[in-house]
């Protein structure tokens, strides 16, 4: 396809960054960790703050101007300064089975790639989510546990979790 890419978002962008987190929600709720309600009650504040995260590298995927699709390279608390998870993953239904799943995870790889500080990746989806394994596995990763979770949809199931290490 034609006039596909990808941006990283600013500060300024956290409301296009909202629309997106419920959009992704609200279509694919058993995928997530957020319910669209969760997302929509959110303080414009945690917006703002996760964009504005220095450790925090947020991915927008256009066609032409419209967005249709995101990834981030994101740093939790608990985690350690080399460490970044990528997650949010995401792309609209209507422009599934391209592979731009995949450009936005090697477009979060290369973006850690490039940030010598960053060592490890790691990565998560459903249980059942095999598109997602699928691009995970094709991108490198190796499985190295799983963790249970209450998804958006609020069903209790099992994330799996995946690990690459980048240098």
């Amino acid at each position: 396809m034609k006039n596909i890419y990808i941006r990283k978002l600013e500060k300024d962008d956290w409301k296009l960054f909202r629309a997106m987190r419920i959009e992704m929600v609200t279509h694919n709720p058993e995928c997530f960790l957020e319910s669209a309600d969760q997302a929509k009650s959110r303080p414009d504040e945690r917006w703002i703050s996760e964009l504005s995260n220095p450790k925090n590298a947020l991915f927008m995927l256009y066609n032409k101007e419209l967005p249709v699709g995101f990834a981030g390279n994101f740093h939790f608390g608990e985690m350690k300064d080399h460490e970044r998870e990528i997650g949010m993953l995401y792309v609209n239904p209507r422009y599934r089975g391209n592979n731009f799943a995949l450009q936005l995870v090697n477009f979060c790889l290369d973006y850690a790639l490039a940030d010598k500080s960053i060592s490890h990746m790691g990565i998560g989806h459903r249980r059942n989510n095999n598109a997602s394994k699928s691009v995970i596995l094709r991108c490198g990763f190796i499985p190295i546990g799983e963790i249970e979770y209450i998804f958006g949809n609020g069903e209790k199931d099992i994330s799996l979790k995946y690990e690459k290490i980048i240098r």
